[in-house]
């Protein structure tokens, strides 16, 4: 995932929180560190793109209502995407 900084001064990232759920119960899904996890960088510059890895588990017959919320700021809602995944 990669959040870019449109503006000139740099945007805090340091308490960015993603979670991710799935089916009609918004059961939780488990967050991996490995293979390849890498959370979003203290900050993003100005101008700047900043990327983080995040691995979850989502059992396979449940990858058609899945959602993702992404939280970096209290000054913005949180990114919300739901949807199938492909299989």
């Amino acid at each position: 995932m990669s959040i870019t900084n449109t503006g000139s001064s740099a945007e805090s990232l340091a308490t960015t929180v993603v979670t991710v759920n799935y089916g009609a119960d918004r059961t939780p899904a488990l967050q991996l560190s490995e293979p390849g996890g890498m959370d979003m960088p203290a900050s993003v510059a100005g101008n700047g793109t900043a990327t983080g890895v995040y691995i979850f588990t989502i059992p396979v017959d449940q990858r058609n209502n899945v959602r993702l919320e992404v939280d970096y700021s209290v000054k913005v809602p949180p990114l919300v995407f739901q949807g199938a995944l492909p299989l």
